[in-house]
């Protein structure tokens, strides 16, 4: 009989070594706003970046690596993330996503916590948020913004409010 101790560190290793593969060779710095942007501090070579004016396509791409990692090691992630129920137990699966993590593409740059601007562009979607499209209760906090009560009005903005910030901040 296998511990589960020991299934789940096997599992760790395994799924650190077998999902190492480059995911992605595009630039790695996020784009929107003029000028270079410098690279995470977290990035590796072989890690994608997510960028602000992806496509889903942009997207699905970049992530492809993450998912077929956890595939790999017979947990569907994009199923779980779905609402579909595990088939394996949480350890497991819990271990498997821990593995795969390093496949997962880092933030757009300009949301990157490793990014010394990062505040001040979350300040500048607050403001856009609350100036530029009217929406009440949005506060501008020191370090972001608060979305206050009309979640669904920010949603329909936020990504708009993103690439204005990005050129104001650029």
């Amino acid at each position: 009989m296998v511990k589960p101790g020991l299934l789940l560190a096997a599992l760790t290793i395994l799924g650190t070594a077998a999902c190492a593969a480059p995911a992605d060779h595009a630039p790695k710095v996020a784009s929107l706003a003029g000028g270079t942007a410098a690279p995470s501090a977290s990035a590796t070579a072989e890690r994608a970046r997510l960028r602000l004016d992806d496509t889903p396509a942009d997207f699905q791409r970049k992530t492809k690596p993450y998912y077929d990692c956890t595939l790999a090691h017979g947990v569907d992630a994009r199923a779980i993330k779905s609402g579909a129920p595990a088939t394996k137990p949480k350890s497991v699966v819990d271990a498997v996503v821990a593995a795969c993590q390093v496949q997962w593409p880092l933030p757009p740059w300009e949301e990157d916590p490793a990014n010394p601007r990062q505040k001040d562009f979350l300040r500048a979607v607050g403001v856009c948020l609350r100036d530029d499209k009217h929406i009440a209760g949005v506060k501008v906090l020191d370090d972001g913004y608060d979305e206050g009560p009309n979640v669904y009005k920010i949603m329909d903005n936020v990504d708009d409010c993103k690439r204005i910030a990005a050129k104001k901040l650029g």
